[in-house]
């Protein structure tokens, strides 16, 4: 019996093909190791790069809620542009990333319909200024009224006058 098992199993074929795939494993390894440094070190420096803009801007005397906008925003982009990098780093070639963006860019404005309203909403707060970090607002559609606290890519906080933190989506507040 034990003659039959080790010739329909052959464990020196099986050791073999293990041992030679040891290489790539050891180079994966140390692929997803210098990914998970690259990122956290990366993540260091994007907020960095935000507090320097956050300070650059307030020096210049920008509005709370641009400084805020804007931060947002380039924090954003550099995350998107590092996890892209990242995978580019593991192999995956860049048009296929334009050629995935492309393709699933129908879906993805379907899906985040209510999204891009927001961030749409935003960008008209930040360039019509219908109010700024400290007006006192009234919003039309539920009638929420409060203090602006915070103005972000998609929502706007409010400060009401019992001390509650309500969130309105950008869109909402300039649809009305």
């Amino acid at each position: 019996m034990t003659g039959f098992l080790a010739k329909s199993i052959n464990i020196e074929k099986i050791w073999n093909r293990i041992s030679a795939q040891i290489p790539a494993v050891e180079a994966f390894a140390w692929k997803v190791i210098l990914a998970i440094v690259i990122y956290f070190i990366a993540s260091k420096v994007i907020i960095k790069i935000c507090a320097l803009i956050r300070a650059a801007m307030n020096r210049a005397g920008a509005d709370t809620g641009v400084i805020q906008f804007l931060t947002s925003f380039v924090k954003t982009a550099l995350y998107f542009l590092l996890i892209v990098s990242i995978a580019v780093r593991f192999g995956i070639k860049e048009s296929s990333i334009a050629a995935l963006l492309a393709s699933g860019g129908v879906a993805i404005g379907l899906a985040l319909q209510g999204g891009l309203s927001n961030l749409a909403g935003g960008v008209i707060i930040m360039l019509l200024r219908p109010f700024t970090v400290g007006d006192y607002i009234i919003e039309n559609t539920n009638k929420q009224e409060g203090t602006v606290v915070k103005i972000d890519l998609f929502y706007t906080t409010l400060s009401t006058v019992d001390n509650r933190r309500i969130t309105i989506p950008n869109g909402n507040i300039t649809n009305s």
